[in-house]
């Protein structure tokens, strides 16, 4: 009686036969699991980028491994199969943990990066001696074979340390069933409000204070009536920008350093960033081509509202223009409300 682990590490009938429908079934059920989480937007420096490159890896991979793996494996065993048909994710999580800038990535990679030169010079050199059609296949196989090992040990890397998942949640975090009438629920979170005091706040470790931020964006958003807002902290190369948001992905992005500034200035971005995406929210609600609107046009809240819009269509950075940037009806909006209201928070954070 043959042992299981012969059966699954080496090939036999049945792994020959299904090697090929194998591979392609595990790519196509990876492809759907994971392309919101994994292939969905990457961070790059300061901007947040849509999936489409990583797409585009994933695909190529997935092509080079069904045609020149179950082509050239010499052991198309069940296990062999499995990792061919992983691999294409497995890159694209490798590089989801360089994008995050792990260092332990950028060593994974430049492995693959040298040994993929070596075996191109050698194919260079086998294709001059003849026999193209051998070497080539052969060399291309062996960088799929080193790329599957590379990229597993990345995908390993990428999980364990690099994940974009919500930090959990501190003891203190924001209460979701009561709202007090005011709509802030200050009183209703003291245990999460208390960790921005001085004393307990320079105690956090990166990942309470990432965790603190992101209960903080949590209760500001409750109070805008909007769904909560996903925070992720990010390298940025412009030493002026603080954070920014993203209404294509929901998401506020702020930089590292935030870790090490002053809370009143890191509440005053967290404030900043959640009202542009209450602002969004606001002005996505109103149906613009709704002829009716005519009727309410002199109302506070459409003007308001049609100012933002404005703000919103012509937006340009502060890189761009400084000038129009610092008007912008939006940019003005949320640096008022958050002067006003980091200074109300700390006020009553410091009173607990």
């Amino acid at each position: 009686m043959k042992k299981p682990g012969s059966y699954l590490f080496k090939e036999n009938e049945f792994s020959s036969k299904i090697f090929f429908a194998g591979m392609a079934v595990i790519m196509v059920v990876s492809w759907f699991l994971l392309k919101k989480f994994i292939l969905g937007y990457y961070f790059w420096q300061e901007k947040i980028h849509d999936g489409g490159l990583l797409h585009y890896i994933y695909i190529a991979v997935s092509v080079l491994n069904l045609w020149f793996v179950s082509e050239r494996c010499r052991n198309k065993s069940l296990f062999r199969m499995i990792t061919a048909g992983l691999t294409p994710v497995a890159v694209v999580m490798s590089l989801r943990w360089f994008f995050l800038g792990f260092a332990a990535a950028k060593i994974l990679l430049t492995i693959m990066a040298a040994y993929t030169l070596f075996i191109v010079f050698q194919m260079i050199r086998g294709v001059r001696k003849k026999k193209k059609a051998r070497i080539i296949g052969a060399g291309l196989n062996n960088i799929l074979s080193v790329l599957t090992l590379v990229s597993m040990v990345g995908m390993a890397g990428y999980c364990l340390t690099g994940m974009d998942l919500a930090d959990a949640p501190l003891t203190g975090s924001v209460n979701s069933d009561v709202v007090s009438d005011d709509g802030r629920s200050w009183n209703l979170n003291k245990e999460t409000l208390k960790l921005w005091k001085e004393n307990i706040y320079t105690e956090l470790s990166d990942e309470e204070k990432k965790s603190l931020f992101q209960d903080t964006v949590n209760l500001e958003c409750r109070y805008w009536g909007i769904d909560p807002v996903k925070l992720e902290v990010e390298t940025y190369d412009s030493e002026a920008l603080m954070g920014y948001y993203v209404d294509e992905y929901y998401v506020i992005s702020i930089r590292k350093e935030m870790f090490d500034m002053p809370r009143d200035e890191v509440m005053n971005t967290l404030l900043h960033e959640t009202h542009h995406a209450y602002v969004h929210k606001a002005v996505q609600s109103v149906d613009w081509d709704d002829k009716e609107i005519e009727k309410n046009k002199e109302l506070r809240v459409y003007k308001d509202l049609q100012l933002y819009k404005q703000g919103i269509e012509n937006y340009v950075s502060a890189d761009e223009d400084p000038d129009l940037y610092y008007n912008n009806p939006i940019e003005v909006a949320a640096r008022e409300y958050a002067e006003e209201w980091t200074w109300k928070y700390m006020e009553y954070i410091d009173s607990i």
